[in-house]
């Protein structure tokens, strides 16, 4: 999880009788129930480690505000905020799947060469939290998110309409998408386009000697003129 709601009415009343330490090391107990969104193991020596405790200390934590079930304890809160963030998740990428299908059905219009139409500047943009959720199944997460912040970097926000012009260009192109994304934010573009790549594309195939059609071999060598 992101994020989760913390009352601090609720925490403040609830650790009165702890320590300082002991409150502490009670919410790194919980942030780490929340990081892992798992029940915490039952090793009160692997978990005092991990937050920087005592084994006794946890011991006594675990005893006093979690329940012990099977090999695991759990706190009846983290399990509901964690459920309900669970579920929002599926209702949001339900809403993004729908929006990312209607924007590949969209007829394709002519585009700049910043990858975007006329109509594009008149469509809400897309939010941070649905940027995440549209991200395309053969884009990796770290590629989609270097994408993202060149696109905000740039002051060209990402709508459906400007994805899909990518996705199309990248297809027409024989290029993956994670390869297209890669190249907008290495050459600094907004967009792609098919024909910005063509050279690059042509360089890349060697005939069967191992060279271009530069004369060029993949290791650099030039060939020499008949």
């Amino acid at each position: 999880m992101f994020s989760y709601q913390h009352h601090i009415g609720d925490f403040r009343r609830d650790t009165a009788s702890l320590s300082d330490s002991d409150a502490m090391a009670y919410l790194k107990l919980l942030w780490l129930y929340y990081d892992t969104e798992e029940p915490l193991p039952i090793d009160s020596k692997l978990l005092a480690f991990k937050i920087g405790s005592t084994a006794d200390s946890v011991q006594l934590i675990l005893d006093a505000y979690f329940q012990l079930d099977n090999n695991c304890y759990r706190h009846k809160r983290c399990d509901a905020e964690i459920s309900a963030y669970k579920a929002r998740s599926v209702i949001a990428k339900e809403k993004a799947n729908k929006r990312w299908s209607n924007a590949v059905a969209m007829p394709q219009h002519n585009s700049s060469n910043t990858g975007a139409t006329k109509n594009d500047a008149n469509r809400e943009p897309i939010t941070d939290n649905q940027i995440k959720d549209i991200r395309p199944s053969d884009v990796s997460i770290s590629i989609w998110e270097d994408f993202a912040k060149h696109r905000k970097a740039k002051k060209a926000p990402i709508t459906e309409t400007a994805l899909k012009n990518i996705v199309t260009e990248a297809t027409k192109a024989n290029w993956k998408l994670d390869d297209a994304l890669t190249e907008i934010c290495s050459r600094g573009w907004t967009g792609f386009k098919a024909e910005w790549v063509a050279n690059k594309n042509n360089e890349s195939v060697y005939d069967k000697d191992g060279y271009n059609k530069n004369g060029i071999s993949a290791s650099g060598r030039i060939r020499w003129a008949k």
